[in-house]
């Protein structure tokens, strides 16, 4: 009798053992096989930065962030760029309306497909294009002083005022640490996630104090392709946009420690 009850306190807690072997299953699976599931588990539990970002624009809402890259007399020749968010870009039936950051006023360009962006090393001057510089379909230059746009007549690649407009904007602000901000006072850097919490998310947006790179502030973390960054005008705040979407984030001056 003894030896009867035994084998059956044996096979229920093997059934509980499995019964809990497959929870464990049911729950790690999905965890494991969508990231973006895990990081938004790590949002909502304050595991990693960002679960508060304001999300300007999701990845279906055909919106892109314009950054203008600018560099002054004084910039060192190693971080010659800073990077300026100056428009939300969205596409229309007759070109592109470009909502300016700063003013709130649209500009609207006779450009549908943002196939090429340059801009003056001022930042004064940014130009769109669709098609390539052999075939240029449509292109335009905004002079963002004066919130103005010149069509360029049919077949002319690049404008007729001084500046490098065979360069894109993106490939003056790339890398995981180098996009600094308009007054000069901050960088930008694309840390790899610390192994403790390596499978949440791809990277992680953090702000540093430029020329002291022990004082930073942790601002978002993220999946997928590194986003393109840009600060506002008095570096209050930070723009970022990948293929997930566009956010913006406030910068406290007073979160950096010492």
């Amino acid at each position: 009798m003894t030896e009867h009850v035994h084998r059956r306190t044996q096979r229920r807690a093997r059934w509980l053992v499995l019964g809990i072997a497959l929870v464990a299953v049911a729950i790690a699976i999905p965890l494991i096989v969508f990231g973006q599931l895990r990081l938004d588990l790590g949002y909502r539990f304050g595991l990693v930065p960002g679960g508060d970002v304001e999300q300007l624009a999701s990845a279906g809402d055909g919106m892109t962030l314009i950054v203008v890259p600018f560099k002054t007399d004084d910039d060192a020749a190693r971080d010659p760029y800073r990077n300026r968010a100056r428009f939300l870009a969205t596409r229309t039936a007759s070109g592109t309306d470009l909502r300016d950051l700063e003013s709130d006023r649209t500009i609207m360009i006779p450009v549908q497909s943002l196939d090429f962006i340059a801009a003056s090393d001022d930042g004064r001057y940014v130009f769109f294009r669709e098609g390539t510089a052999l075939r240029p379909v449509h292109a335009a230059l905004v002079d963002t002083a004066q919130g103005t746009v010149r069509d360029l007549p049919a077949g002319e690649a690049t404008p007729d005022i001084p500046g490098d407009w065979t360069t894109p904007t993106w490939q003056k602000s790339a890398g995981r640490c180098g996009p600094r901000s308009v007054t000069g006072i901050y960088i930008a850097c694309l840390p790899r996630p610390s192994f403790a919490s390596y499978l949440i998310g791809d990277w992680q947006l953090d702000i540093n104090i430029y020329g002291d790179y022990r004082r930073t502030q942790a601002i978002f973390r993220g999946a997928g392709f590194l986003p393109e960054i840009g600060f506002n005008a008095d570096d209050s705040a930070v723009y970022f946009q990948n293929e997930r979407g566009i956010w913006r984030a406030d910068i406290d001056p007073d979160g950096f420690g010492s």
